[in-house]
């Protein structure tokens, strides 16, 4: 009995340290993520005074604090400055966790680094390197690639950059690079039309370049970074709003949107979009569901096109070559660039680590040139590491309904595909194939354990059977009593 007693007690200590030790997981997690987003917030703040731990927070949106550092303000007051809390009976005080001389050092060093590199025309590093990715969309593009696709816009057409009436947009600026490799370029350009440097700058960032940052945090790092040079504030901040399209992006509604923000005359178009669009959005909480998300890049192309510029170019999540997301809008997405097939050239990294090195991004990633003249076939260019291999042919070919990415695979295609050709897209239904959601809370109140009268079954998740209505079937009724067979998504293969 005591053998049996002390089994029991050491598997309940077991279980209670493992409870604790995954809590202090949990406190470890969330302090690293917060340290991570000091740098942000300091680029952010334009103060002059001294920044502290004490202070840094007041300028700071709540929800932006929140969003970031997964703490909310209170909860990180705590953190600093401990409090009082009583545990069986017995008054305790919770000591503060954080090393205010380091946390202040640390402050200043950064805030001297961002003081050292605000005029991006003489830094000879970028500030945005010394800032840790966060785990949310707020991820920075990396210089080299910025320069590379504005390098890549220039090439296509010189004279966007030699005009003095050129116009330019980023439509989500998370940290302004696209804006001032365009301005650099301007600059260089253009300066030989102004009397002095002062001049030139200021009609260039009151006249040609125009930016939309959608949180106030990321408002704060776009301003100070774009107009780092500008001490005296002599040039109007007006062409930079802080507003999120996403909104009126899934409302189709984004230009009305843009001519109310800038005040711009209805017929007035861009000459070029530029950016690095949000990728997707959780739309769930629960934890059973956490995976399902609503893909926004695809709105903003569709947005960026509808707007009519002259051209296009945004980097992108490659996957809506040939996936097929819950929403259906990479199909979506596809139909409409088939009926807009403008793309004069697309560079893929089949491995997004070539280009995003900390950050994992499924299918690959890709930029690509939207020209609004553009006819014929599209410059694909496929880079695997530093090899890229570039060649001239369709973006897509007849009969299929995917773009793919290697021109080796067309050969193969040639020889499968013939007249009775089906492809492997009609006869599959995808996620959700009944209309059924999955989520636990959806299912308990849908269905029931035991079955009655008329019902069907439904197999759920860990091969629980539960029972239906047939009329909650509302898709693909013909095939729901049938057979079936269940494959993972084969879209990283294909790109």
């Amino acid at each position: 009995m005591d053998f049996v007693t002390n089994k029991v007690t050491q598997k309940e200590d077991e279980k209670v340290e493992k409870v604790q030790k995954t809590k202090e997981d949990e406190i470890r997690d969330r302090l690293r993520s917060f340290t991570r987003t000091i740098p942000m917030f300091i680029m952010a703040n334009d103060s002059k005074e001294e920044i502290t731990i004490d202070n840094f927070d007041l300028e700071i949106d709540d929800n932006d604090f929140l969003e970031l550092t997964s703490i909310t303000k209170e909860e990180f007051h705590k953190l600093r400055d401990g409090f009082d809390y009583e545990e069986d009976g017995e008054r305790k005080t919770f000591q503060g966790v954080f090393n205010k001389y380091r946390f202040n050092a640390s402050i200043a060093e950064f805030r001297l680094k961002k003081d050292q590199f605000a005029n991006y025309f003489t830094a000879e590093e970028d500030i945005f390197e010394l800032i840790p990715n966060q785990k949310t969309n707020q991820i920075f593009t990396p210089i080299n690639v910025v320069k590379m696709m504005i390098d890549q816009l220039e090439e296509h057409d010189p004279t966007l950059f030699t005009r003095t009436d050129s116009t330019f947009i980023d439509l989500y600026m998370k940290s302004g690079m696209y804006i001032t490799e365009i301005v650099k370029k301007l600059f260089h350009n253009t300066r030989k039309h102004y009397q002095s440097d002062e001049d030139c700058l200021k009609h260039i960032l009151e006249n040609q370049v125009y930016g939309l940052a959608p949180t106030p945090i990321l408002q704060g790092i776009t301003q100070s970074y774009i107009f780092g040079f500008d001490i005296e504030n002599s040039i109007s901040r007006n062409n930079f709003v802080q507003h999120d399209i996403t909104p009126e992006a899934k409302e189709g509604k984004a230009k009305e949107k843009l001519q109310k923000l800038f005040n711009l005359k209805e017929n007035m178009k861009f000459d070029a979009v530029v950016g690095n669009p949000p990728y997707q959005e959780n739309i769930s909480d629960v934890a059973d569901n956490k995976s399902l998300s609503k893909q926004l890049f695809p709105l903003f192309i569709e947005e960026g096109i509808k707007l009519q510029p002259k051209y296009l170019c945004l980097i992108t999540p490659s996957r809506w070559f040939t996936g097929d997301a819950q929403d259906k809008s990479f199909l979506k997405l596809r139909q409409f660039i088939k009926s807009n097939n403008k793309i004069s050239k697309i560079v893929n990294y089949p491995n997004s680590k070539d280009v995003f090195s900390n950050v994992v991004i499924k299918g690959g990633v890709n930029y690509f040139i939207y020209d609004d003249k553009h006819t014929g076939k599209v410059n694909f260019v496929n880079c695997i590491g530093a090899n890229c291999v570039s060649e001239n042919r369709n973006l897509f070919e007849d009969g299929i309904d995917v773009i793919i990415s290697n021109g080796f695979d067309y050969p193969l295609i040639k020889k499968v595909k013939n007249q009775n050709f089906e492809s492997l897209t009609t006869i599959t239904t995808g996620r959700n194939a009944f209309d059924i959601i999955g989520k636990v809370a959806t299912l308990n109140e849908i269905s029931k354990e035991k079955p009655f009268n008329g019902c069907s079954k439904i197999r759920c998740k860990d091969n629980e059977f539960r029972y239906i209505e047939p009329s909650l079937i509302s898709k693909n009724r013909e095939i729901f009593e049938n057979y079936k067979v269940f494959i993972t998504s084969v879209a990283l293969l294909l790109t």
